[in-house]
């Protein structure tokens, strides 16, 4: 039989909800359960929701709901949302408001042999705020008493605003999954928000493998002054104990939540009618529980003239490793104070700077993101800058500077990173398109820059392109280079039965040494290639003489070496050294404790 539970509801509208648990079926061979609940006013149609576990058989007189069966009273579905942390619960969005009670979800769950209720609701009275999340009321079917009846609730919000202040906090007890096993995680929200300031706080607790693991994150909003090239208005600082900072890759710096965080003091707030998990649920993958790790971090919001609003964070992680991270966002506005999208030019840059000194690297890089333009929003800005350093490991020595990418002839090995073009995407119009873009490089081995600028009209029946660019690469080990550099231009008509095409380019390769080239007139009709010098061949390889003199370092003074390749050292056992008659070092060593260490440069 149904059971129906009466919700009285306060306020100016008054009335009642009413929220009927229907067709409960249990089998206990399999633990299964097949549920429906609905929702509605005394006396109206209500909304019927089915909550559907793993379905339970068939039995004579029963008629389990159909898992596609979803009716309201306007003949519309609502839409259904299962929640993978628990797959035994189910959820399903409702979205009705009735006076000040907000109904967000319902659900319904079978956990530990009892059936449960869900309901995910608000209420705005004034300027007061209540938000309950995953209120739940569990009832065993094969015993259903009062005194059985468990009532339990996963999240709560509450707000308040009045005048000048607004006070605002939210709580989330969630199950996550580590290693394979479940935990229980608390995270938590506050934020106080007056006139001329704004603190914001959040963070999280767990306990895994009996050990505390938490994090506190805490951001102030205001003015705190300074000179106009650099004033400051805003700090942050937080740290992570048995908690792993990861830092974000460069593409997402600009929507790491520790950095939107301190430019907008809302991006963590659920909002009115949100949900606390989707705040918190942005820095779950971030700040993960990990037994052992730990990080601070502190960071500033400044301006410089009022044109330019960035955040840094420095933070330093240890423990399990050490990291040095820096991470920052700017952005600068043309002409200062321009509304978004009326700005003539705007350019949002992200930095990330990170230092491993036990894999012996420093990574520093610079981004141009998606949101910047200059003239109009369709003419975007991109581009890219890297400086990486190994000093450690077996790359030691290497290292790469990069504006805007690589020549289009050379092949970054796997380790250097992949840099945009510094240049414009700009869609003029619906048939023309403006492109450009240019780069720098140095590496150990090679110098490489250049550009291209293209300009394209195409409609139905006609096309029209410019193109130039140039390309220089340059080799000193062994010594090479390269250039290119050419023009074309054209337009192509299309008559339906034929078409026309008339273009015009010209080309320049030159290579080296010995010096030597070509030159590409291209009319159309008629093309002309002029050569000279030697055909173009691959540089010849480095001898071994070659590279241990270009590449090694020299050799220690008295080692009979020409080189500091391979070095061999007495660790322990050394008794004595004696000049021998060629007045070289003889070393009298003891044959029971003797240890060598050798090291080679080349791996």
């Amino acid at each position: 039989c149904p059971a129906t539970v009466t919700i009285p509801i306060c306020g100016p509208v008054g009335g009642e909800v009413a929220v009927q648990i229907y067709s409960v079926v249990v089998d206990s061979s399999v633990n299964a359960v097949v549920a429906g609940i609905a929702i509605g006013g005394i006396g109206a149609k209500p909304i019927a929701v089915p909550l559907l576990g793993r379905p339970a058989e068939k039995t004579a007189g029963s008629s389990p709901p159909s898992r596609s069966a979803v009716n309201t009273a306007g003949g519309g579905s609502p839409t259904a949302t299962v929640d993978s942390g628990d797959g035994m619960r189910k959820w399903f969005v409702v979205g009705k408001t009735i006076g000040p009670l907000r109904l967000g979800r319902v659900g319904c769950e079978w956990k530990d042999g009892k059936i449960g209720l869900l309901l995910d609701s608000a209420v705005d009275v004034g300027g007061l705020h209540l938000g309950l999340t995953g209120l739940c009321v569990r009832l065993p079917p094969s015993d259903p008493k009062p005194a059985n009846l468990e009532w339990a609730l996963d999240g709560i919000d509450l707000a308040y605003r009045g005048g000048p202040i607004s006070i605002s906090g939210s709580f989330l007890r969630s199950e996550i999954s580590l290693d394979g096993q479940k935990t229980i995680q608390y995270d938590g929200t506050a934020m106080i928000q007056a006139a001329n300031f704004a603190i914001t706080g959040f963070g999280s607790y767990a306990s895994v493998d009996g050990r505390a693991s938490l994090y506190l994150f805490a951001i102030l909003h205001l003015e705190l002054g300074g000179p106009p090239c650099f004033r400051v208005n805003g700090l942050a600082a937080g740290f992570g104990y048995n908690r792993k900072l990861t830092l974000p890759p460069i593409e997402e710096v600009s929507s790491f939540p520790l950095v939107r965080a301190a430019l907008d003091p809302a991006y963590l707030s659920s909002g009115p009618g949100g949900l606390i998990q989707d705040a918190m649920g942005k820095l779950q993958k971030f700040i993960p529980p990990s037994l052992g790790d730990y990080w601070l971090a502190i960071g500033i919001r400044f301006s410089s003239f009022e044109m330019i609003q960035a955040f840094a964070l420095l933070s330093v992680s240890f423990g399990n490793e050490v990291e040095i991270g820096l991470l920052g966002l700017a952005a600068v506005t043309i002409p200062k104070g321009s509304e978004p999208g009326k700005a003539v030019a705007y350019a949002e840059l992200a930095l990330r700077v990170v230092i491993k000194p036990a894999e012996g690297t420093i990574r520093m890089e610079a981004r141009l993101t998606d949101e910047s333009y200059v003239f109009c929003r369709d003419c975007h800005l991109t581009g890219g800058f890297a400086f990486y350093i190994w000093f450690g490991g077996p790359l030691a020595g290497d290292f790469v500077l990069t504006l805007g990418g690589y020549h289009p002839k050379f092949t970054p090995p796997s380790h250097y990173p992949i840099v945009p073009r510094l240049g414009i995407n700009w869609q003029v119009t619906k048939e023309m398109s403006i492109t450009g873009g240019m780069y720098f490089a140095l590496t150990p081995s090679c110098l490489m820059a250049g550009g291209k600028l293209a300009a394209v009209y195409q409609s139905s029946s006609v096309k029209v392109w410019f193109i130039a660019y140039a390309d220089f690469l340059l080799s000193w080990k062994p010594f090479y280079y390269l250039i290119d550099m050419g023009v074309a231009l054209g337009v192509k008509v299309d008559l339906g039965v034929s078409s026309i095409r008339i273009h015009l380019g010209a080309q320049l390769h030159l290579w080296g040494p010995e010096f030597a080239g070509l030159i590409q007139i291209d009319l159309t009709v008629i093309s002309v290639t002029v050569r000279f010098g030697p055909d173009k061949q691959p540089p010849a390889p480095l001898t071994a003489q070659e590279f241990v003199e270009s590449f090694l370092p020299p050799a220690l003074k008295g080692s009979p070496d020409t080189s500091n390749v391979i070095v061999t050292r007495i660790n322990s056992g050394l008794i004595r050294e004696e000049k021998g008659q060629d007045e070289s070092t003889v070393r009298v060593v003891n044959a029971h404790g003797l240890a060598l260490t050798t090291q080679s440069l080349i791996p």
